[in-house]
């Protein structure tokens, strides 16, 4: 194990290197390359037992990323624009889509994430307006944003839910059964869903800027 961590470093260091074209860099870069190797080489396991582990994070491939966009697409009619509220026509029944004031103030990410784990959903796949990096992660860290990857598409395998968050401070909710967990729970948010992306006290937002 010490061997693949010392690995992946060295690979990390030379891709790091590529990028920067100043000697000064290159040094900075190979210091720290090694400090991290020496710190992983002194390790014990009692130094081990209080490191608490990280959470489940994994990158897609390529393929990976293109397979499941393939699937949003197929499944819910989602291209390279924006999709719903921002999308032109009517919102889908199977749909809610709501201005992050009102998702904020349901605690509608304690909704979502409760919602999933009794759906047997343990992983959740990220996939982002500006693609790479694109992510699969645990359950416990998902969070809908909009970020610096962009607009953001998060499901899982099967593709029967869908969340997109918004530059417009929006987050839309996708799958029937998914949203029937909202309504029962809230509702009220049939008369709250999106109207814009200014804050408006009544939580649903608004266009105008006056």
């Amino acid at each position: 194990m010490r061997k693949l961590i010392g690995d992946a470093s060295a690979k990390a260091e030379n891709e790091l290197k590529t990028e920067l074209k100043n000697e000064l860099g290159h040094t900075v870069i190979h210091e720290e390359a090694e400090d991290f190797r020496v710190y992983v080489e002194a390790l014990t396991l009692k130094d081990l037992a209080h490191i608490e582990p990280l959470p489940y994070r994994r990158v897609l491939s390529k393929d990976e990323s293109e397979r499941f966009r393939n699937g949003l697409r197929t499944t819910w009619g989602i291209g390279n624009d924006y999709w719903f509220p921002l999308k032109e026509g009517a919102v889908p029944p199977s749909v809610l889509a709501f201005h992050t004031d009102y998702f904020e103030r349901i605690n509608g990410l304690h909704i979502l994430r409760d919602a999933l784990e009794r759906r047997g959903v343990s992983t959740v796949l990220l996939l982002h307006e500006f693609g790479d990096p694109e992510y699969e992660v645990e359950l416990g860290i998902f969070e809908p944003g909009y970020r610096d990857g962009g607009e953001q598409y998060s499901t899982s395998d099967p593709a029967d839910w869908i969340v997109y968050a918004s530059h417009e401070s929006s987050v839309t909710i996708g799958g029937e059964w998914l949203i029937d967990i909202f309504r029962g729970l809230h509702p009220e948010c049939i008369g709250l869903t999106y109207k814009g992306p200014y804050s408006t006290p009544d939580l649903r937002g608004t266009w105008e800027t006056s």
